[in-house]
């Protein structure tokens, strides 16, 4: 991190920070069903899991089952159906 803080000139304090983009977050509730249907499953899980981290008073995943119960059905769906890990040949 001290080295990207030299790089970019920002001071080492502000990159450290943990934060979320408010204006990003208020996007993603505003259309969270669209954003959970392009979404990678896996993507959509772990943008949720960093809000809830960030902002424990969010939760994507209940939200998402509130506001329209068959997508996050599906979505739930999807990330039981997680493919097999690729062995190693070698």
């Amino acid at each position: 991190m001290s080295r990207l803080s030299k790089i970019t000139g920002l001071p080492l304090a502000d990159l450290q920070k943990k934060k979320l983009n408010d204006r990003e977050l208020e996007r993603i509730l505003r259309d969270l069903r669209t954003f959970a249907q392009e979404w990678e499953p896996r993507t959509f899980l772990a943008t949720a899991r960093k809000i809830k981290e960030l902002r424990p008073d969010i939760d994507l995943m209940e939200r998402l089952s509130e506001a329209d119960s068959a997508e996050f059905e599906r979505l739930e769906r999807e990330l039981r159906e997680r493919p097999p890990p690729v062995e190693d040949d070698g």
